[in-house]
């Protein structure tokens, strides 16, 4: 790839931008930068405030160090809580397309998504003596597409995006990588925990243990406020010369059920592949506490070190704090190789249609079956092929006479065959407004859900107790979909929250104490699908005999999966399954 490409890392409190320029074999860096994010900017990838995160992008280009930096292509890393991997074990025999389709169809066992919503990425590991050892990563297709649209709208070429714990990798020294390691890298939401060997990235895992457990368990042991907890954290941490034992032992307590789940991810990858982890890796925010090292050595038995850049310190900019630009640097220098895994190969938006028309067209359907019946049966399946091919002449005169005789008693047979329930799957796009192809489209609905709910306030500030609350009762909103009124309705609500008019709040600011609860009164706005225009339009596609025969039967199961959501024309695209049954 070219120079000049910016790698930028976008978490939910901040965004980093780094430029490298290579010298001499080696990389120097010409510019970089970080912006602060408000927390209802950016959530666990998902960029919930679009204008103002572009608003956001432009300072941080125009903050950068030494200089201001012209932007004109990124490399992207996704979070891991929207990353799945898996490794399978799978036939031998099998080519590259079928082994792809054969371990999409057992990730489909595993992964929360449809594989349809999902980009799809297969790495043989190793050969045995019958079978492959693959490794399988799947992605939100919709996190990656929506992302890359944004810096599109702000004339950016997205040149490629790849996953935080590949990024972060790429961004330590290489001495490092020379030993099985295990990465951690702890944040403030979320601690992601990621094998690599020399073959890459082998296996991750998130555990939703972090930094702000620490922080909450300190304020609340010692009644102080969040700000002093968290100074409290940085100052003492682990160090075994504290002279605060109090916060030693609180941060330990936090740290140990995290100890237990990395015990056993590592007891469980070890048993899978019969690879010893040899050493401990800690990048993010909260792996700079002072003694944390050594805390995990000890509990976990092997060696764990603290991060660090592939560049020399004489190669880093005085004020630049490498512990938080780690994934910066690897997506910088990832921009200027060839990295292990691109999810986005084209330069736009929605140019991963071919990558992705690909990848849905190789389901487990799509699967010689002579080749896996082959696997086994080898010598039966000459036998069966011979043996077809000889009588080929008398088939054909067989479906003949059969044709002609179920033609005869046709309406016999159909009214003892016809099963009871039919199925059938379109694509529709749903807005409030028609875009200019409005082929396949449907007027939404606009769903209003109003509610009233009341949180506690235990240690934070009045904002952030409004923030934490207005999260909380948007997860459960959505998580409630589809409401029973809307079901009356024959509605399907879609569950991205459109708009948000928050009522009332009590009580107001000026008559907030610390721990008092809070009331908000809340309307969220939705967009909804009518599932008689839904089902009106795909059977708009069944001729008049097909018609007739299912013209009355109601819908018994529908399913509406989300491919992309355009913000600017108001319009949602959509997968869209209706199961009918006959009355």
């Amino acid at each position: 790839m070219a120079r000049n490409i910016i790698g930028l890392d976008i978490s939910d409190f901040s965004i980093e931008a780094v430029a490298l320029q290579a010298e001499h074999g080696h990389f120097k860096v010409v510019a970089y930068s970080r912006y602060r994010l408000s927390p209802e900017i950016v959530e666990d990838g998902h960029v919930l405030d679009q204008e103002r995160f572009k608003e956001c992008l432009k300072k941080l280009f125009a903050n950068a160090k030494p200089q201001p930096i012209e932007v004109k292509r990124v490399f992207l890393s996704v979070p891991e809580s929207r990353v799945f991997t898996n490794i399978f074990s799978l036939p031998k025999s099998l080519k590259n397309r079928e082994l792809r389709a054969a371990a999409d169809h057992q990730a489909e066992e595993i992964v929360p998504e449809a594989m349809s919503n999902l980009i799809t990425v297969v790495k043989i590991l190793s050969t045995k003596d019958d079978s492959k050892e693959v490794w399988h990563l799947a992605v939100s297709r919709e996190t990656v597409i929506n992302l890359a649209k944004i810096f599109e709208e702000m004339g950016i070429e997205v040149v490629g995006v790849t996953t935080e714990a590949i990024s972060s990798f790429a961004g330590l020294d290489d001495k490092v990588k020379e030993k099985v390691n295990l990465l951690l890298d702890i944040g403030s939401r979320t601690t992601v925990a990621s094998v690599f060997d020399h073959q890459g990235i082998r296996s991750t895992v998130n555990i939703y243990i972090a930094g702000n457990n620490i922080t909450q368990a300190i304020s609340e042991k010692l009644k102080i406020s969040q700000t002093e907890a968290e100074a409290k954290k940085c100052e003492f941490g682990l160090a075994p010369s504290s002279k605060d034992g109090e916060i030693m032992l609180i941060i330990q307590g936090q740290l140990q059920p995290l100890t237990d789940e990395l015990k056993r991810f590592i007891n469980y990858y070890e048993d899978l592949t019969r690879q010893s982890i040899e050493r401990i890796i800690l990048i993010g925010g909260s792996a700079q506490l002072k003694g944390i090292d050594g805390y995990f050595s000890d509990n976990l038995s092997r060696p764990a070190v603290i991060g660090q850049p592939f560049l020399d310190s004489h190669l880093l900019p005085a004020g630049l704090d490498y512990s938080k630009y780690i994934n910066a640097l690897g997506l910088a220098k990832l921009a200027q190789e060839k990295p292990e895994i691109n999810l986005y190969t084209t330069q736009n938006t929605l140019g991963l249609s071919k990558r992705l028309d690909s990848l849905k067209k190789f389901s487990f359907k799509n699967l010689n079956p002579l080749r896996l019946v082959k696997y086994f049966h080898k010598d039966k399946i000459s036998n069966l092929k011979y043996f077809f091919k000889n009588i080929y002449v008398g088939i054909a005169l067989v479906v003949i006479v059969a044709g002609g005789l179920m033609w005869h008693f046709r309406g016999p047979l159909v009214d003892l065959f016809t099963t009871n329930s039919h199925s059938f799957t379109k694509n529709i796009k749903v807005g409030f407004n028609p875009p200019e192809q409005s082929d396949n489209f449907i007027l939404g609905e606009a769903f209003d859900f109003y509610t009233e709910e009341t949180g506690e306030s235990t240690g934070l500030s009045y904002q952030e107790a409004v923030d934490n609350l207005q999260n909380n009762i948007t997860e459960k909103v959505v998580a409630g979909l589809n409401f029973s009124s809307a079901e009356d309705n024959n509605l399907y609500v879609l569950p991205e929250v459109l708009a948000v008019d928050i009522i009332n709040i009590e009580p107001a600011e000026d008559n907030f104490n610390i721990d008092n609860p809070i009331t908000m009164e809340v309307n969220y706005r939705f967009m909804a699908v009518n599932e008689n225009k839904a089902r009106e339009l795909i059977l708009n596609d069944l001729s008049e005999q097909e018609l007739e025969q299912i013209a009355d039967w109601p819908i018994s199961n529908s399913q509406y999966s989300i491919i992309s959501y355009n913000a600017e024309e108001g319009w949602f695209d959509l997968d869209v399954y209706l199961e009918l049954q006959r009355p």
